[in-house]
């Protein structure tokens, strides 16, 4: 009697300690990731066993947290099931065959215009809905709105600081077949105002003739760039926006705060340190 309890529980033993294997080919054995497993396991969801060569878990177990994880997804907050779309391919899959960078797919996701499902191997989403995404632009867009690289130099104003005043909500915008769209005349706006709203005194006036760029102004009055941009992010020192790139300030006015610090002079105009 006590032969065969123990041979039975030999063999017991023999078949759990088979189904346990390493964490890398128990992903590999379902079709998750590595390091979904090791989120799985420091969650609690998982129990492991130590092994020869690292900690061992379960295959079985693994599968069980794998479909109850599926079906937690599936059901989203709602409660039935959503349907799922045929086309589901990865995001660099869409991305190479709709013809725009990975990280627009993405972007899309991020602002609830494109539902991503998400799978073992990463989130997917529907090839019809990237295709129709780049076939129809915003329908609230005006006819007047053009791409950023298109307005950017018919104002004289760089796409990249258009594209900084989009992130911060200075620019209203649309979304179009191939980026963001906006109006000529709110970026043209835009870029006669920053003078006026940056500048020492407030007042809009023209760009003087004397004006340079940041990095000349630095080479001649040997100032370092960063002195000069918290000057001008202080007020203290008036700048243009140029035609192409970069702001412009007048060497005469980073002299004479040169001269006001080196003196130990208060920089304001109004005489205050």
């Amino acid at each position: 009697m006590s032969t065969g309890s123990a041979d039975g529980g030999q063999t017991a033993g023999q078949d759990a300690s088979e189904d346990l294997v390493r964490v890398r080919e128990a992903a590999s054995a379902v079709g998750v990731t590595v390091p979904a497993v090791h989120y799985w396991i420091r969650s609690g969801r998982l129990t492991v066993q130590p092994g020869p060569g690292g900690r061992r878990v379960s295959v079985a177990d693994v599968r069980a947290v794998a479909q109850q994880q599926a079906r937690r997804r599936a059901m989203g907050r709602n409660d039935s099931p959503q349907p799922v779309p045929e086309d589901l391919v990865s995001v660099r899959e869409a991305a190479q065959a709709a013809g725009f960078s990975v990280a627009s797919v993405y972007t899309w996701i991020k602002s609830g215009w494109l539902t991503a499902l998400p799978s073992p191997r990463g989130r997917r989403v529907s090839m019809s809905a990237v295709r129709a995404l780049r076939a129809a632009p915003d329908p609230q867009a005006p006819d007047e709105a053009r791409p950023v690289s298109e307005v950017a130099p018919a104002v004289s104003v760089p796409s990249w600081r258009i594209a900084g005043w989009l992130r911060r909500g200075l620019l209203p915008s649309w979304r179009g077949r191939y980026g963001r769209l906006v109006l000529v005349e709110d970026v043209r706006a835009l870029a006669q105002q920053r003078p006026t709203r940056l500048s020492a005194t407030g007042e809009a006036t023209p760009m003087p003739a004397d004006a340079l760029f940041i990095r000349d102004v630095v080479r001649l009055s040997g100032v370092t760039k960063g002195r000069i941009y918290l000057w001008m992010r202080k007020g203290l020192l008036p700048f243009w926006p140029g035609t192409g790139t970069g702001q412009r300030v007048r060497l005469a006015d980073v002299t004479v705060l040169a001269e006001r610090q080196e003196r130990g002079l208060p920089l304001n105009p109004g005489g205050a340190p």
